[in-house]
């Protein structure tokens, strides 16, 4: 029995011929987008970080090449149109025709299964980020690349810390080898003590504040009183929002429409399935028929399919009544039709 049959004219195959080619088109255009996203992070965002430049860069290394499989693979989806409209007789077309959209799932299946890890994979580099910022932050003035690194996000971004500027006063960053821990200016700024001090470094400072910046208390002596007496006034020369709340939004934007443009991906390639089906099928079955109107019907599987020869004939499909039939005697018994769509096909 033959599934989703339509009875397609010669000019109603030629729509649906324009339909496959604007489908086919909308997937090159989300692989270009899949791969422009990529290129944006690479190279806007990736270069930013120290130590997961190269993790976040291989992510969407990954997400680009399922944006050339997209492009390559319905690309060749032109090619498949033309070979349905004028060569599905020849013995080739059906085999191509096979193998595209063998491929053309293959590569849909690849993008759910990396689109259902995307959410595990931005969970980890915003931990892995995280964590690397604090291991900077406690390698600030011991590090060169790692003080290179902080100081150019935080005033890019103009941000400071990973989610707070307090993150310089609670990470251990400055000792004996950078301050003099005996005078008694630093003992004053000491927290109950610790080696802890409350010192950002330059790169936090507020781009737009109309003052000197008070960053610094154990070097700006002469703001010792603003300091104790007007701390707000030392807030408002600092970025207090963390480097990793703006570090946030290109990735989880880009992953999530990485995750939109697979969903359009699967809803185009199933009416993509549908179409070419009806096309290649209704073509075949025009050579077939060989009737004067160019009616023949299309469907998603029937008579040929995989093997299979059960089901109507043509001849049924097309002319349900007996009468009709008796006056096409012309056109090919079931046995024939069998022996034409093997020859056709195989």
């Amino acid at each position: 029995m033959a599934v989703g049959v339509f009875k397609l004219s010669k000019s109603q195959r030629s729509f649906l011929s324009i339909i496959f080619l604007i489908l086919n088109l909308i997937q090159v255009l989300t692989g270009v987008t899949m791969l422009s996203l990529s290129i944006y992070v690479c190279i806007s965002v990736a270069p930013i970080l120290f130590s997961e430049r190269a993790e976040l860069s291989y992510v969407f290394a990954v997400v680009a090449i399922c944006g050339v499989n997209n492009i390559c693979c319905w690309l060749f989806g032109l090619k498949i149109r033309l070979k349905c409209l004028n060569q599905a007789s020849k013995k080739s077309t059906r085999s191509l025709v096979f193998a595209w959209i063998c491929i053309s799932f293959y590569v849909i299946t690849y993008l759910i299964i990396l689109a259902r890890h995307t959410r595990k994979i931005y969970k980890h580099i915003i931990r892995a980020m995280d964590h690397s910022f604090y291991t900077g932050i406690s390698k600030y003035l011991k590090d060169s690349n790692w003080k290179i690194s902080i100081d150019k996000i935080q005033y890019d971004m103009q941000c400071c810390g990973a989610k707070s500027y307090k993150e310089w006063y609670e990470v251990p960053w400055l000792d004996k080898y950078q301050i003099n821990v005996k005078s008694e200016s630093v003992k004053q700024y000491r927290e109950n003590g610790s080696s802890l001090y409350p010192v950002t470094p330059w790169s936090c400072c507020r781009l737009g504040f109309p003052m000197q910046c008070l960053h610094d208390p154990l070097q700006q002596t002469g703001a010792h009183s603003v300091w104790a007496d007007q701390h707000s006034l030392t807030l408002d020369s600092l970025n207090t929002e963390g480097c990793i709340n703006k570090l946030k939004p290109p990735i989880r934007w880009s992953l999530t429409g990485f995750i939109l443009l697979v969903v359009v991906n699967c809803i185009v390639q199933l009416l993509i399935f549908i179409v070419v089906r009806l096309l290649y099928t209704s073509c075949r079955n025009d050579a077939i028929l060989n009737d004067a109107d160019g009616v023949a019907p299309g469907w998603i599987f029937g008579r040929g399919d995989c093997g299979y020869g059960g089901g109507k004939s043509l001849m049924h499909i097309m002319y349900p009544n007996s009468t009709e039939r008796r006056r096409k005697s012309t056109s090919p018994t079931n046995d024939e039709e069998n022996r034409l769509i093997d020859s056709h096909d195989n």
